[in-house]
């Protein structure tokens, strides 16, 4: 049984966890639990580095506190690239021997409205609630199911996401640095 550990409470995240993992590991019986762990950095990371240090964070105070095979942060956050800005989100892989794996979901760019907001202190969660009216956020759940009108889901994205962060120490001879 291999036993993974999410540094969070999210039902998504849990869900999408979950089902990345019986992906990349089809043939192992899966013990996925979850753990309220802290981020370390501020409640609405506004760069890249900041969002991986809380998605490793979040991994290592799961890993530390379950004792587990395997375990999985994820941090959401934002990043400004050539004056626009991106809601992503940074996962981290860290297993019970030290390897670790990072990735990043699909960068998805977010209305000035919501920035706007953002820059006056609010998390963009609070922002769609404020700006996106009710029966949009409950159609299509999450920014991007919003922007691509349902195309895409949040827990595909992430559970994606989850899949690419485990491909490093899956592929552990791949990713050496002997090359």
């Amino acid at each position: 049984m291999i036993r993974v550990a999410i540094g969070s409470c999210s039902q998504y995240k849990i869900d999408a966890t979950r089902d990345a993992m019986r992906l990349v590991l089809p043939d192992e019986p899966l013990d996925v639990v979850s753990v309220d762990a802290a981020s370390g950095v501020s409640a609405q990371p506004m760069s890249n580095e900041e969002s991986i240090q809380g998605a490793r964070n979040r991994a290592r105070v799961a890993l530390q506190a379950t004792g587990a095979d395997i375990a999985i942060g994820i941090e959401n956050g934002l990043s400004e690239v050539d004056d626009v800005w991106f809601a992503n989100t940074w996962i981290a892989a860290i297993d019970a021997h030290g390897g670790e794996g990072l990735a990043s979901t699909i960068h998805r760019p977010v209305p000035p409205r919501l920035m706007t907001r953002i820059h006056s202190g609010w998390e963009l969660s609070d922002a769609v609630r404020e700006e996106i009216p009710a029966e949009v956020r409950e159609r299509y759940v999450g920014l991007i199911g919003i922007i691509t009108n349902g195309v895409l889901n949040r827990h595909d994205v992430l559970r994606d996401g989850i899949v690419v962060a485990m491909s490093s120490l899956l592929q552990s001879d791949l990713y050496r640095g002997d090359g």
